[in-house]
């Protein structure tokens, strides 16, 4: 909880902020209604529940919120361009600190939660390597690898047979492929295992190859690997320990447009700092451990 508490004390400060902006100038006609979120693949199916949370609270009748998904650095660059964006929630905090240091953003990044790189196998192709790992606890939501097993299941996706196409989302756009890459350079087996990847332009294109049998492993964040896992019975879901790699930080900011709404942006921020909001992302594994 001390990511969230963190989360909290941070989002209270651009509250405080967006509420002062906001007595100081109602709303105007070129104002609108709907309100754009940028979010992280990793992130959207939180996003999704926040955005049906809030179009049907009704404290805020008549707003819509209308969300683009895509790999951080996309989304990033998408919006250096001019892309109409209230609302950006990042992957990361590398391409939020470059929309700031642009001067595109009201205020510097927000934390937003942590997201751990996983290892998704398929059990088939677990056995035909001789993976003997060891069975999840039932209580277990997250379990995580310690850095032998890690090791030993990255050298087995590096040169055994058995593992032939594995789903990665780009290092330059994607933090969760940066992670992946830097872990397993880090251990220098990027080399060898390098022509094995199967790019994919965000995480969520990733956890689809591996959803569908197109690749037989997948490095994916915590927040999609488990949702994968569900769709993939008898697959195995394993966290990279700290040792290896340690959990990505997300940040959000607000982007400087002049036909934001401030009050349906301050309603966003509202809802995230709120008891629900924060269930939410404690439910979509982006909380933090």
């Amino acid at each position: 909880m001390r990511q969230l508490s963190f989360f909290t004390a941070s989002i209270c400060l651009l509250l405080t902020f967006t509420a002062l902006f906001s007595a100081c100038s109602r709303p105007t006609a070129s104002q609108s209604r709907t309100l754009r979120v940028a979010v992280a693949a990793s992130i959207a199916p939180a996003a999704e529940q926040l955005k049906a949370a809030l179009e049907s609270s009704t404290d805020h009748p008549g707003l819509t919120v209308e969300i683009t998904v895509g790999s951080s650095g996309t989304l990033a660059q998408q919006i250096i361009a001019g892309s109409p964006i209230d609302i950006f929630m990042a992957a990361d905090t590398t391409w939020p600190n470059k929309l700031h240091a642009q001067n595109l953003t009201t205020s510097p990044p927000i934390p937003l939660g942590q997201n751990r790189l996983c290892i998704l196998l398929r059990a088939d192709s677990a056995a035909k390597a001789n993976l003997t790992l060891p069975a999840p606890k039932t209580a277990e939501r997250n379990p995580l690898a310690n850095a032998d097993l890690t090791l030993r299941i990255l050298t087995a996706l590096s040169n055994n047979p058995a593992f032939n196409r594995i789903a990665l989302a780009k290092p330059d756009l994607a933090p969760t492929g940066l992670a992946a890459r830097e872990a397993l350079t880090k251990l220098n087996l990027f080399s060898t295992i390098e022509s094995k990847l199967v790019y994919a332009d965000n995480a969520d294109k990733a956890a689809g190859f591996f959803i569908t049998g197109t690749v037989e492993a997948a490095f994916l964040p915590r927040s999609l690997a488990r949702k994968a896992l569900e769709k993939t019975p008898g697959s195995i879901m394993l966290g990279l320990p700290n040792e290896i790699s340690k959990p990505t930080e997300m940040a959000l900011v607000t982007i400087k447009r002049p036909d934001t709404n401030p009050a349906a942006a301050q309603a966003w921020l509202n809802l995230i700092n709120s008891p629900k909001g924060q269930k939410i992302l404690q439910d979509a594994d982006l909380a933090g451990n």
